[in-house]
């Protein structure tokens, strides 16, 4: 059975693979979100710790331009490397 601490750091891996698949910087998901970048990368990590709501799914969701089912359901993307001159997601 899936624990919540799975399903967050489910979660927080497909943010990370779509933003790096759609070569986007951490401030730009910052910017479409209305946060600091500083903000997103807590949000991030309270995900992965299974303490997010389903408000900020949804909110990464609009801010990367997909549903809130391609965050919580198994992703097939493969990682790859940043866009040029983009910080690396822990």
């Amino acid at each position: 059975m899936m624990t919540e601490k799975d399903l967050g750091e489910r979660i927080a891996k497909n943010i990370r693979l779509i933003i790096l698949d759609k070569g986007l910087s951490q401030a730009e998901v910052a910017s479409n979100m209305g946060y600091t970048r500083s903000a997103v990368n807590n949000l991030i990590s309270s995900i992965q710790q299974g303490k997010g709501t389903f408000k900020t799914v949804c909110k990464y969701a609009n801010a990367l331009g997909v549903s809130p089912d391609d965050l919580l359901l198994e992703n097939k993307l493969v990682p790859r490397e940043p866009k040029k001159g983009g910080r690396k997601w822990k």
